[in-house]
């Protein structure tokens, strides 16, 4: 994420849109991001859905 580099908390429903929009492609390297910059529990329930 540009606007926000570091920051995992934007990559959540990010994820859901691109997912929304049948761009699985996108969800899948937005996931990446998001794993890349937290491992939590809240990480790992948004990756389970995806």
């Amino acid at each position: 994420m540009r606007s926000a580099p570091g920051t995992w908390t934007p990559y959540p429903p990010l994820i859901e849109a691109y997912e929304g929009m049948g761009d699985h492609q996108a969800a899948r390297r937005a996931l990446d991001g998001l794993l890349r910059l937290n491992r939590g529990p809240a990480a790992m329930a948004v990756a389970a859905r995806v």
